[in-house]
């Protein structure tokens, strides 16, 4: 088994298993994004750089707030996070809440949750470090329902004037909301034409696919400007009865339905 499916396995078992002991988790859109995450931290758990390096150059937004438990389980997987700590999700006087919250330990630069703000803050971070002259790069993830806010197409708007920003946007696009496909309910594609008329580079890759999300990443820093990754994805990837079933966006498991999570997961990991 490669190393890809071993740390992403991992990291949706942690959520399964977190879930258990929490009143609801957003299953799908913490499945969904799982790849992009191990593509953003690749270089930490290539041991190619320290954490604490790693998140004194970068910094993570996760606009998607809502899906901050596929971070920490991520984090857990690769022994940033304790278990014990994981366990304390979503409890009284527990580290975690259920959006994500700004934590410089961990490198996340700001509490999320309220979607639409993400990219309007990620982009004044990079115009920060830019004015700073400093090194490293903002990465900013947002989910596909969250771009019927309007306040990401302001912030798309500024780029289209100005894109010399160390900012990376990826779109976690997974084509399903709360109640249905996004297709269905309000269309976003053409997504990758629309981002290119606002005169954004922009690339679509598979979002499951982590090669193929980190050299995007790669073409990102290399070109000095802001990029906008289209990365497809499903949501509750991973899991035969979770993918592309909106009632999975948010929802209490059962433990039949926890347990069969679990059976499919460590199967696949064996």
């Amino acid at each position: 088994m490669s190393i890809k499916m071993t740390i992403t396995q991992k990291a949706r078992l942690n959520v399964v298993r977190t879930a258990r002991e929490a009143s609801s988790v957003h299953f799908g859109g913490c499945f969904s994004v799982m790849e992009i995450l191990a593509a953003y931290y690749g270089p930490v758990i290539r041991n190619e750089i320290a954490f604490k390096e790693f998140i004194a150059r970068d910094t993570l937004i996760l606009s998607k707030g809502h899906c901050g438990l596929a971070v920490y389980s991520l984090l857990a997987g690769i022994g940033i996070v304790s278990s014990e700590t994981l366990a304390s999700y979503c409890k009284d006087g527990g580290a975690f809440m259920g959006h994500i919250k700004q934590d410089p330990a961990l490198g996340i630069g700001w509490s999320t949750g309220s979607l639409g703000h993400g990219l309007s803050i990620s982009l004044g971070l990079a115009g920060a470090l830019r004015f700073m002259g400093a090194k490293g790069r903002i990465v900013c993830i947002l989910g596909d329902g969250e771009m019927h806010e309007g306040s990401n197409w302001e912030a798309l708007l500024h780029l289209s004037h100005d894109d010399h920003f160390p900012l990376t946007i990826i779109l976690d696009n997974n084509q399903f909301l709360s109640l249905g496909r996004t297709q269905d309910i309000r269309p976003l594609e053409p997504i990758h034409k629309k981002i290119e008329d606002f005169g954004i580079a922009c690339v679509t890759v598979d979002g499951h696919d982590i090669a193929a999300v980190e050299q995007a990443m790669r073409q990102g820093e290399q070109s000095g400007r802001a990029l906008f990754i289209n990365a497809n994805t499903l949501k509750g990837k991973g899991i035969s009865f979770t993918e592309g079933v909106p009632e999975w966006h948010a929802k209490r498991a059962s433990e039949a339905e926890l347990q069969r999570m679990e059976a499919e997961l460590t199967g696949a990991a064996a």
